[in-house]
Parts: structure tokens; C-alpha cells; sequence
């Protein structure tokens, strides 16, 4: 991602991965965590560690900048983006393919490991740097995908022998440089603990643990008593220190920070001691800054609730409320939650999902006791509302803002010391939302130019939609205007769900070489699958560096928001009403085609039949 030197550098939490970027951006906000990280890294010993924390707390950003200085020596193996497959098979695919590429890179010899070219027959390789080629690279074509599947199928059935091959191939390694083959697992923490997939992983992780091998893992992991190696060392990176994510806010401000001095403290509470919730919501309130009714409370409660919108999906009915009242009571959760029959699910549900932050490790004197608070992006009469049944006006309000399209995560009624509901707040706060929630064109178009249409950024957008007749003259509408911008390619994508559909193969073809440069428009159609939907959430780092508009049926999007703790932090939400052109004036469109014809570059016409169709559809 291209940097401002000395302007503003906001974007919506990607982790820092460019040399530029860790010199421009990075603020060394735990040091402890890093020095044993650098002493795993330089120790030639088979060892392995889990390294934990939460969405958005910082961890891959640290992790990159540590293992930068290994990467000539290391195997990194991406488990959430790489897999052809969600299968025991599609992730051997995964370890034999990176391993195989390290041994070619040293030179260390494939003679009598235990696979042959020959026993890769659909792929036609025909030497082991064109096998290692096809086993590390996304498939070109559907063909190609389903004879990489075809060997993730046998690879599955033979695993016990895989483990076998990767092993010597790694002792090879050993022998060959002298050093221990350094091990990187990523993408393990977008697997939620307790899904069926991350039970598919496991054979994998335990072998993987033999070796001296990193896990990059969520916070929950820890909790997690039958996995694959309870004894295995565990290094967690827990809240960021409030001096720090100050330094992390003055630096993606540079030149500019000075003018937003005083609204850093209220950012700060507002992001728990979580990095990229901070970046959100500055990002969030530098936007609600450049409007013309600018007031900095009310800016920043709009930027609060439309963050908290876009990264927390909540369903009141199945929160842990015993697990939130006894963190509201105890500032702190008992280790046993995690392990208790009756709280487990919920507890480990919490921490995944970011409604719960774990601050740091237990103490010495409480052993047991992981200091921990309610995310502050929640609101704060949770516990209350969800132990007692919605009033008839309450029940009526979320009736009315499921069928608005607008999340109830931001309609809990305020409540006095008594219990009962502040109403006049409350409609003050309904008001705010759906002004937060509903956008019309021009007002997208404003808050999203500085984002998809430059180059300094990359940005990734979902914009809901009630009517399908109206997406097909937005995205023509988007596409002509992002050309008043800047020389822009535009790449539309359609992607179908359900039980006879393979959308996720299709999108790794359609995305196999990706254009930095260019916009990505996607479309989810169909009936998409559960399974099909968690996939697609852990591919999430696959975008972290494209510019994407994602249009989905907003019925469609509210069955997907739980499948997608992942996929969400990468993604701001808008949805369009049914007034989708007002605001929009004919003269404004008229002005952009004599723009776009006083252009002497080719390829112009597309946008200029684009802009007149408008204009023709405006003065209907």
C-alpha cells in the first residue's frame, strides 16, 4: 500500500507488512512480547509457540515485524488464504507445497523422500520446481482448481505417510544449512475453536508442533484444553497501553495530529486497548470531520456507532449473560468459564468475537483471573436488556429497525438507575443511527473517493441494497465518477452460493493475479452455505491490499454478519434507500461528461454512455 510521507495515513487496520510502512507507521507497543519473539526466532532449537491474541490487537502486525529479519530462512504456511480445499488434504496440500519450495531454495535434495513426480499424474509437472510452482499458487482456472482438489483428495487418504515425507524433508532441510527450519503458521487464528474446520486442521497443527513451528492463534485458543499440544509454550499480546495507541493515533495523523489532540482520549476509552478499533474510529471521525454540520460530540458518538456497527455482530439472544455479568462484577474472567460445561461456549464466543477484551496475563497472586472488560463499542445497558423481556415499545422499535435495515446492536433504549427506559434519548439515539446507517449516493461517493479512487489507499466497502433493479446503474454510476478521479480498472465479479456451487474456487481463479491498481467490484448471489460463508470469512487477508465494492441484498447480509468476525474488520457498511438518487443533480452529472470528453485518453466512451444513461434515468 502506497504511504504519505508526512500526510495522513488511515486505512481500516491492515497490518503494516512493507519496510516503508514500519518506518513510517509503527509504534513498538509491547516490548516484552517482542523480545521473546526474537528470542524464539534466533534460538537453533525444536521448539514450538503459540502465539496468541485478539482480532485487531496487533499481533500479525508484531509478528511481521519480527519475522522480517528470518525470512530468507523461514517456511510460512498460510492456512486461512491458501487452501484449495477446507479439507485434512487441502491443508496438507498447504504444508507439503511450502516445504517443498523451501528444500528447492536451499538446494537440499528430493531423492528418496517418499513422493515422486509421477505421483502427482493430473498436475503433469514435469520437474519438482514445476510441482512446487502448482502446489504454492492460486489456480488459473477451474480445471486447474479441481486438479489441485483432486490431490488434496489423495494426499488426505495417505496422510499418516505426507507427515512422514514432510518430516524427512525438513530434517534435510536441518542437515543442509544447520539451522532448525523456521516454521510460520498463519491464518490459524481465523479459525474459531469450536467449528468443524478447525477439527479438520488439527492433524496438521499437531504435526506441525514436532517441529519448530509458530502458531498465530486468536485468544481463545488458550482456553482450549484438548488441543493439538496443551504443553506447548504460549505467548499472549493482550490491551495496548493508552500512551501507545496515543503514538499509533499521532502517527497515522503525521503533519495533522496537533489538530485532533483533544478527541485522542475519547478514541482511545472508546477502543478498549484495541489497535485497529482505534484506527477505526479516527478513521470514522476524520470523515465526520469534513462535514459541513460538524460538532465534535455528536462526530464522534456517529463515528463510535458506525464502528462499533461494522466490526461487532450481536445477537442479543444468544450473548453469554452470565459471562458478561460476572466481567461486569469481577473485572476479570475465571479460567473456569472456559472450561464449565454450562459457560464454556459463551466464554469462548466472547473473546472470539471481540464482545469481551482480554487486558493481560493473570497475575502471580490469581493465577486464574485474566483481567478483562466489556468491548466499549457495546452498549452499555447490555446486561440489563438482555435479562429482561423487551417492552411492547421496545419489541416495536426492533421491528421497525430490522425492516429499515438497521442494526438493533445501536437501539437499546437507555435506561435510568431504576431500570426504566430513557425514551427521549433513545429516539435521539434512533435518529442518529439511521442518519449513521443510510447513505444516498453523493454522500457515499464523498466519503469513499479518498479511499477507492486513490491510489494511497485501499479500501473495502459493502453497500446493501433492498431493490436488485438498482445495483446495475450504481455500479455504472460508481464506475463513471471513479473515472473523473483517476485512470481506474474497474473488475466486476459475480459470485454464487448454495449446495451446488463452488464460489470460493471461483473466486481464487477470478483473483489469481490481483491488480493493486484496480477496483473490485463483487456481487453475492445465490443461497450461500454456512460452510461456505466461514470459508469465504477467513480468506479475509486475501484483500487486505485491494480496493473492493461488495454488493449484497441487504436481507442477505444480515444472515451472513454472523458468519463473518473475520471478513468484517477489513469492510465499512453502507446501506442505500430506496431514495437512492436524491441528492444526485443533473447538473452535477452533466459536468462530469464534459469533464471525461475534455479528455484526450482513450477509453473514455464506456463512462460517458455510463454518465448519459444517468442523466437520462434523472430527467425521468
Amino acid at each position: 500500500m502506497k504511504r504519505r510521507r508526512y500526510g495522513i495515513n488511515l486505512d481500516d487496520g491492515t497490518a503494516l507488512a512493507s519496510d516503508e510502512e514500519f518506518d513510517l507507521l509503527y509504534v513498538p507497543c509491547n516490548t516484552a512480547v517482542s523480545e521473546s519473539l526474537h528470542i524464539w526466532f534466533g534460538n537453533n532449537t525444536r521448539t514450538s509457540l503459540l502465539f496468541t491474541g485478539q482480532i485487531g490487537s496487533g499481533k500479525t502486525t508484531l509478528l511481521k515485524e519480527v519475522a522480517r529479519r528470518y525470512s530468507s530462512s523461514s517456511i510460512t504456511l498460510l492456512f486461512d488464504t491458501a487452501p484449495v480445499a477446507i479439507s485434512e488434504g487441502g491443508f496438507l496440500l498447504v504444508i507439503l507445497g511450502g516445504i517443498l519450495k523451501q528444500c528447492l531454495q536451499c538446494d537440499a535434495s528430493l531423492d528418496g523422500s517418499g513422493i515422486r513426480l509421477a505421483d502427482f499424474p493430473s498436475l503433469n509437472v514435469s520437474s519438482w520446481d514445476d510441482l512446487s510452482q502448482r502446489l504454492t499458487t492460486r489456480p488459473r482456472s477451474i480445471d486447474e482448481a479441481r486438479k489441485l482438489n483432486k490431490v488434496s483428495e489423495i494426499l488426505g487418504e495417505s496422510a499418516s505417510h505426507v507427515f512422514v515425507v514432510c518430516d524427512d524433508l525438513l530434517n534435510r532441510i536441518f542437515e543442509k544449512t544447520g539451522e532448525e527450519p523456521i516454521i510460520i503458521a498463519e491464518g490459524v487464528d481465523k479459525f474459531h475453536p469450536s467449528s468443524p474446520d478447525y477439527f479438520l486442521l488439527k492433524s496438521s497443527l499437531e504435526f506441525l508442533s514436532t517441529r519448530k513451528t509458530l502458531f498465530e492463534c486468536n485468544a481463545s485458543h488458550l482456553f482450549h484444553l484438548d488441543d493439538f499440544s496443551p504443553d506447548i509454550e504460549k505467548l499472549f499480546l493482550g490491551k495496548i497501553k493508552d500512551v501507545y495507541l496515543s503514538q499509533v493515533l499521532k502517527k497515522r495523523l503525521g503533519s495533522y495530529s496537533s489538530v485532533y489532540d483533544e478527541v485522542f482520549p475519547e478514541i482511545i476509552k472508546h477502543s478498549g486497548g484495541n489497535v485497529r478499533q482505534a484506527i477505526r474510529i479516527l478513521g470514522a471521525y476524520h470523515f465526520q470531520k469534513s462535514q459541513p454540520d460538524f460538532e465534535q460530540q455528536r462526530a464522534l458518538k456517529k463515528a463510535t456507532l458506525q464502528v462499533a456497527s461494522n466490526l461487532l455482530e450481536v445477537s442479543f439472544q444468544n450473548l453469554p449473560i452470565d459471562v458478561f455479568t460476572a466481567v461486569k462484577r469481577d473485572k476479570y474472567i475465571e479460567t473456569s468459564l472456559f472450561h464449565n460445561l454450562d459457560t464454556r461456549d459463551g466464554a469462548i464466543d466472547a473473546i472470539y468475537h471481540n464482545w469481551l477484551l482480554l487486558e493481560s496475563l493473570p497475575s502471580e497472586d490469581a493465577p486464574t483471573h485474566w483481567p478483562t472488560s466489556i468491548n466499549p463499542l457495546l452498549p452499555e445497558g447490555i446486561i440489563t436488556s438482555v435479562h429482561s423481556q423487551p417492552t411492547r415499545e421496545e419489541q416495536a422499535i426492533r421491528t421497525w429497525a430490522e425492516d429499515a435495515g438497521l442494526s438493533d446492536l445501536n437501539l437499546n433504549a437507555p435506561t435510568s438507575e431504576d431500570g426504566t427506559p430513557k425514551w427521549d434519548v433513545f429516539w435521539q439515539e434512533v435518529e442518529e443511527t439511521a442518519d449513521t446507517g443510510t447513505l444516498h449516493i453523493q454522500k457515499l461517493l464523498h466519503e469513499i473517493a479518498s479511499g477507492l479512487f486513490c491510489y494511497e489507499r485501499q479500501d473495502r466497502i459493502i453497500i446493501t441494497f433492498q431493490n436488485a433493479l438498482d445495483i446495475q446503474p450504481v455500479k455504472n454510476y460508481l464506475k463513471a465518477k471513479a473515472s473523473t478521479y483517476i485512470q481506474i480498472t474497474y473488475q466486476d465479479i459475480i459470485l454464487t452460493g448454495g449446495n451446488d456451487q463452488d464460489p470460493i474456487q471461483n473466486l481464487l481463479v477470478k483473483m489469481c493475479e490481483l491488480d493493486p491498481h484496480a477496483l473490485y467490484s463483487i456481487e453475492l448471489d445465490g443461497e450461500w452455505t454456512p460452510e461456505q460463508l466461514r470459508d469465504l470469512d477467513r480468506r479475509r487477508d486475501m484483500f487486505s491490499d485491494l480496493q473492493m465494492l461488495w454488493w449484497i441484498e441487504a436481507e442477505s447480509l444480515r444472515r451472513y454478519l454472523p458468519h463473518w468476525p473475520q471478513l468484517r474488520q477489513f469492510f465499512r457498511i453502507y446501506n442505500l434507500d430506496e431514495d437512492l438518487w436524491r441528492g444526485v443533480q443533473p447538473e452535477e452529472i452533466q459536468s462530469d461528461i464534459e469533464f471525461l470528453e475534455s479528455m484526450t485518453e482513450s477509453g473514455k466512451s464506456e463512462e460517458i454512455r455510463s454518465l448519459t444513461a444517468i442523466l437520462n434515468l434523472l430527467a425521468k
